[in-house]
């Protein structure tokens, strides 16, 4: 036999761990508040990371390039120097044709230097940007704390108060109910872990059809009953008066 207190006492758990989910949707959505800064930093975070490893790339390509450069630029010298050694129209045209082509490379390989060097200019100046926006965010998130600190702290306070209810109560119920309950509730976490039993006989919650044998049971508290289908533990009527 289970005592009507016991089943009175499952209904105010109950009851409490509602409330409890209430005000902890509250803190929640208070703390999105934290989250959408938070998500944008980190955003910005990963962006300076990009650019970082994107003007390391670039430096690497200017250093290749202006190796490069420094090279075809000693031929080119060296190209010129050769004039005073002409001997022929053809030795000449022939010169002035490799000339043409170095000094064609030279600007190709100049031009690629001043894109490299533009493209390593506009990373730092997104990198900066993205590091005054941290700098200024941090500020923002840290005043935001504290608003959020002192507008939760009732609510905090308010669920503590609930938790301690819970679990004296929780201490209190008969070793197999308490079980029971806990399993239950796992079941059943976003909803009722309880349930009547209905005027025709079924179960409140999931509508099935309970034999009379069980609902006399359960009203008369002789055993802990729960609903073969959804795994509810089923309340006798009289703990609502």
């Amino acid at each position: 036999m289970f005592k009507l207190d016991n089943f009175k006492d499952l209904l105010e758990i109950q009851s409490l761990e509602n409330h409890r989910k209430n005000l902890q949707q509250k803190v929640d959505q208070e703390d999105q508040r934290l989250s959408h800064i938070r998500k944008e930093r980190e955003k910005k975070e990963t962006l300076i990371q990009s650019h970082t490893y994107q003007i390391q790339s670039l430096k690497k390509e200017h250093l290749e390039l202006e190796t490069s450069l420094f090279e075809i630029e000693k031929k080119l010298q060296k190209a010129k120097e050769q004039y005073s050694m002409i001997k022929s129209s053809q030795e000449e045209a022939a010169l002035e044709k490799v000339i043409r082509e170095l000094e064609t490379h030279v600007d190709e390989i100049s031009e690629k230097v001043l894109e490299r060097l533009e493209k390593n200019d506009s990373h730092e100046q997104e990198i900066q940007e993205m590091k005054n926006f941290l700098e200024g965010s941090n500020d923002t998130l840290n005043e935001l704390k504290e608003v959020i600190k002192t507008e939760t702290a009732p609510l905090i306070k308010q669920m503590e108060g609930y938790e301690e209810r819970i679990l004296a109560l929780m201490n209190n119920l008969p070793t197999q109910m308490k079980s029971l309950f806990e399993q239950a509730k796992k079941k059943h976490i976003n909803s009722s872990a309880l349930a009547y039993i209905r005027d025709n006989g079924s179960c409140e919650q999931c509508r099935y059809h309970l034999d009379q044998t069980t609902k006399n049971d359960v009203e008369l508290m002789k055993t802990l009953n729960t609903c073969p289908s959804c795994g509810r533990i089923l309340i006798p009527l009289n703990t609502k008066s």
